[in-house]
This record gives structure tokens, sequence and C-alpha cells, in this order.
């Protein structure tokens, strides 16, 4: 099975409550879209095959049929192959009796030539998505007592299987998670064991089993005989009031409103060691070439081993800059990475353990961080020559500047409403601001249908927070979900 996905990082944990929500707290992973919702069930008794229920929309949709109180497996996506509706949302099953049930997040590159043969064996297919090749194979090998690493060949981490005959709990009360988002687990436990590439995670009678399979193929090729892999656990740096709205009406709000105190956070102490972004041409005029991913793949760009490549994205498991970092492996280069999530699988596979931005969880789709290119921007003064002993300095006015500019919070929503009337806007930058020019690109993410928009601001240091307040209230003038604009994830999983 060939299958291409973001590097999911798995954890588990024990202990905890169970099924506790509040209107200012996401009650699950919605970071993958929301064009579907899913969960499934278990019975308490192993006689019972698990429930499963399906909506078109998001969480809010799929639970006005289900009590939430009774979830133990649920997750939201953007729908990457057929029609946003219940059929195609997760968790997709193996036949009537739910023997295997599968969330996956990315995509399989060769399902229609699994379906087919799938198929001729007798299986049916309800969906028009990919991922239901996945538990009518796992069915289609169970009924021919085939291999388990031959279920897994040519295939990546990226998938949650549940299967009644190897249940994750037993009469024990240890409690596991599997997850792609540490915001899921926060709630319920902050000790998680990080799982990397290629390997298969084995969750039975309240234990972890983890098996690494390597990359090369054996005579017959499939995939060689797994490893046992030990592992210490890792305790996430992250509190449940971080993933809380508060007093704010919008995650986007209030992201925007915690600038000062995450851009002090990203400048404190901090040896900036990669970056790349057209900041540092601007700034410095270094040779420096600002790709994007895909199209870099795409074209099959030169890559040198003297070469530096930066790998910028805030989960860490954006897909196609996963690609291209493998690209870049492959030719040699020295590998560096920007990321707001620690044991990402771009921070895990960079020399540097990755650039952390340390600028909080993130729960809007849109980006509103500063963070990021802040530590673009004190990259490139550090290969200026930058004084560190400037650094306290630099600090306290940033702070200020950012905290003037929010005073103004409703100024820009008075200028919002002046503007919402407007079929196109004309985003305009000069300097430094022609390099952080983001509002163009937030205000596109916002709206369902593209508005040219074009602004100028003659204040360099204040440009870009100025710019995201005004494409934050005329998004919620405009009546958008400002949270989770149309066809847009968090986490891309899809290329």
């Amino acid at each position: 099975m060939k299958e291409e996905a973001d590097a999911g990082a798995g954890a588990g944990g024990e202990g905890g409550r169970r099924g506790e929500t509040s209107s200012s707290r996401p009650p699950s992973p919605q970071s993958r879209g929301y064009a579907s919702a899913g969960v499934s069930i278990d019975s308490s008794s192993f006689s019972l095959p698990p429930l499963v229920f399906r909506q078109e929309g998001n969480i809010e949709s799929l639970a006005k049929s289900v009590d939430a109180r009774d979830l133990n497996l649920q997750e939201s996506f953007l729908t990457h192959a057929g029609i946003p509706a219940p059929r195609n949302s997760h968790p997709q099953s193996s036949d009537a009796e739910n023997e295997f049930l599968v969330v996956h997040n990315g995509v399989i590159t060769n399902h229609e030539v699994l379906k087919q043969m799938l198929i001729r064996h007798g299986f049916k297919f309800e969906s028009d998505t990919d991922t239901e090749v996945i538990p009518k194979l796992a069915k289609y090998v169970l009924i021919n007592l085939m291999k388990i690493q031959e279920l897994t060949e040519e295939s990546s981490k990226g998938s949650l299987f549940h299967d009644d005959k190897y249940p994750s709990q037993n009469g024990n009360p240890r409690e596991l998670f599997l997850s792609s988002d540490a915001n899921a687990l926060v709630e319920h436990t902050r000790t998680v064991l990080v799982i990397e590439e290629g390997e298969v995670v084995d969750l039975k009678d309240g234990g972890v089993s983890i098996l690494k399979f390597d990359g090369d193929k054996g005579k017959r090729g499939v995939l060689s005989t797994p490893a046992s892999v030990q592992r210490a656990l890792s305790v996430l740096e992250m509190e449940v009031e971080q993933i809380n709205k508060g007093s704010y009406e919008h995650y986007m709000q209030k992201e925007i409103h915690e600038q000062p105190e995450s851009l002090t956070t990203t400048m404190r102490g901090r040896l900036i060691r990669g970056g790349t972004c057209k900041a540092k041409t601007v700034l410095l005029g270094i040779p420096v070439t600002m790709e994007i991913a895909s199209d870099l793949l795409d074209r099959q760009g030169p890559i040198y081993r003297e070469d530096t490549a930066v790998f910028v994205s805030q989960s860490g498991e954006t897909v196609d800059t996963l690609h291209a970092l493998e690209y870049a492996l492959q030719n040699g280069a020295l590998r560096l990475g920007i990321t707001n999530t620690v044991c990402s699988a771009i921070a895990s596979n960079t020399h540097c353990g990755g650039v952390h931005i340390n600028a909080g969880a993130e729960i809007g789709v849109a980006s509103t961080n500063t963070s990021q290119i802040v530590v673009m921007a004190m990259l490139a003064l550090a290969i200026g020559g930058d004084a560190i002993s400037n650094q306290v300095r630099r600090e306290a006015i940033i702070d200020y500047k950012v905290r003037e500019v929010l005073k103004l919070d409703q100024e820009m929503k008075y200028l919002a409403k002046l503007l919402i009337a407007e079929q196109s806007l004309l985003m305009f930058g000069t300097g430094y601001n022609y390099a952080t020019d983001a509002a163009a690109i937030s205000l596109w993410s916002m709206y369902r249908v593209l508005p040219i928009v074009f602004y100028a601001c003659q204040d360099a240091a204040s440009f870009f927070s100025y710019s995201i307040l005004l494409a934050y209230h005329l998004t919620v003038l405009r009546g958008y979900n400002v949270n989770q604009p149309r066809n847009l994830a968090k986490s891309v999983t899809t290329d």
C-alpha cells in the first residue's frame, strides 16, 4: 500500500477525565479541517460491534445526534477524496460488523489499484474516499492469514486502527490515547510517547509496543521483520488554559492579543540557527532563495551539499514541506527547521532538532503569529553581526510597539466597517513591510470569494499587527468562520 501522509505524532498517557467540554475549549481535535466528522463508540461487551456515527460538517453537527460525553474517539477532517458527506466521513469501516475502523490523515496514491483488487475478492465499497481501502485491506489480510508486516508494505504512519481482536483496554483502568495533535491530549495527560517515522504502535491490554520497520525490502519485496523500540516518555510543556478562548470571542482574536507575550518568549535567550524568507534578502541583501515546497519538487530544483535548506511550518507536519525535506536529505544539504510544534516531523528530521518558536498553542487556522517572522528576522540580524547586547532593547521596543497597535483595536474595527462593502482592496508594503506583508494572505484565507486587497502603512514596525487586526475584523463583520476558514486546515496533510 503506497501512502503519502503527514508524520502524525502519536502519544500515549494514563489517567485524566473523560469527555469534559466547555464553550471556550474545543471538545476534540479539529485542526484537520471541518468538511466532515465521525465517531466510533465501543460497546462494554466485546461480543457487540462498535457503533459508528458520521456526519457532513463539523463536530457540532455530529454532536446533535450523539451525546458527546460518551465519545472515546473523535476527529474532524478536511475531506480530500469525495464530496463532504456522511459516507465519506471518518472512521471508515471494513464491513457491517465494523471489525476494523480507521481514522487516517493523508492520501493513498495507489488506492484505485487496491480497490479493484478488493472488489474482485467480494468487497463492496460505500464511500468515495481512499481511506476505505485500509480497513477492507486489513480484513482481507485477516481472512487470508497474512503476516502483519505485509499490511504495512510501502506505507508510512498516519492511520489509527481500531480492531476488536486487539483492544487497547481489557478491564485495565489505564487510558491510552493516539493523536496527531498535542492539543487533543493536554486535557487528559501531559505524559506522551512520541512516534517516529516508519513505526507501528500496538495498543494492547493497557500496554504499548512500538515496532520499527526498516525501509529496505527483503527478498520477497516486503518489509523486513520489525524491531522492538524502547523510548523514554516526554512531558508536554503546555497547559489546558492555553487552548481556552478565555474572554475572547474567537481563537484568532486571542492569538492576536497574545502577540506581545509570544514575541517576548520567542526572542528570550535564543540563538537562531535557521530560517529562509524574503525578509533576509530585504534586510541584508544576502543571497537567499525562497522556494515553495511543492514547486521545488515539481521542477527538481538544484540543492547541493554546500547548501543550507530551512523549512518553515507552524505545525511541523505540512506534507509538501516534508517531501521537500526528504529531497534535501537525498541531496546532502544541511537541514534546519522553524516550527511551533516540538517533536513534529520537521523538528525530528532536521539537523538541529528545529528552531521552536514557542508561541503557545495555536487553534485558529489562519496564521496570526508574528513570532515566526521575528525568528527569521533575528536570524538575518545574527548573520549580519547584530550584537547580543542589544537583545534587551529589542525586546522592549517590539513589546511596546505591538501593545500600542493593539490599543487601536476599535479603530481598526471602525475601518473594517468602512471597507466591508468594498469588492476589492489593495495591499501595499514598502521596505521591510514588503518582506512581512502577510495581510493579503490572511484576508485571502478568510474570504470564501477571494478579494484583491491592497493596503498601505508607513509604520514598518507595526505593519503586520495592523494588517492582521484589519483582516480579523473584516472577516467577523462579513459573518465568516474566523477560526476555521473554508477549505483550510491547520495542519495540511495532503498534497
